[in-house]
């Protein structure tokens, strides 16, 4: 890569090819012996585990995801950068999903309706060659916070107790009815 890259235009590209789902476009962009931190603390090394923990996300089980970016602080020189987003979540349809994947959709959209997003930001750690070594995802809490609505941002209405002022067992059974009936 030239020495005038900017890591801002790399980080653009990799968020247009991950919300346009391209997953094989996606993995270019890491370097061989790499890592992924994921929002629950646990982490892939290697592209190959990655791409696993990218798999179900680009399956379409979280709905059409979009990250729309909010603001980004680059270091060119130390190779590092902080990029904060909202990721917007669409269910529009589980019809091609397997059975596992379908159970979370349903489950997802039972708890947050049609659509639903949440806040996070990712930490970026580059190689000389601009490869990404290491990207690691955090929320604004140990759980994210999925707020109900449609891709208005300030719709701050909590879907907390949707999920939580139900019965597990109306939930599980209604779940059920949907993905085998």
């Amino acid at each position: 890569m030239p020495s005038t890259f900017n890591l801002e235009e790399l980080i653009e590209r990799f968020n247009d090819d991950f919300s346009s789902q391209r997953l094989d476009q996606v993995m270019s962009y890491f370097a061989e012996q790499s890592e992924f931190k994921d929002l629950n603390g646990k982490t892939a090394k290697g592209k190959n585990a990655i791409k696993k923990a990218f798999q179900r996300l680009f399956d379409g089980a979280y709905g059409e995801v979009t990250f729309i970016p909010k603001n980004m602080i680059v270091d060119q020189e130390k190779r590092q950068a902080s990029f904060v987003w909202t990721c917007q979540h669409e269910m529009l349809s589980s019809a091609s999903l397997n059975l596992p994947n379908k159970f979370l959709f349903k489950a997802l959209k039972m708890r947050n309706g049609s659509a639903f997003f949440w806040h996070g930001v990712d930490y970026f750690i580059f190689d000389e060659e601009l490869k990404i070594i290491s990207k690691q995802t955090y929320g604004k809490a140990a759980f994210a916070q999925f707020i109900k609505g449609t891709s208005q941002i300030n719709n701050a209405t909590s879907a907390k107790n949707l999920l939580f002022g139900s019965t597990r067992w109306q939930i599980l059974t209604s779940l059920w009815r949907d993905i085998v009936f």
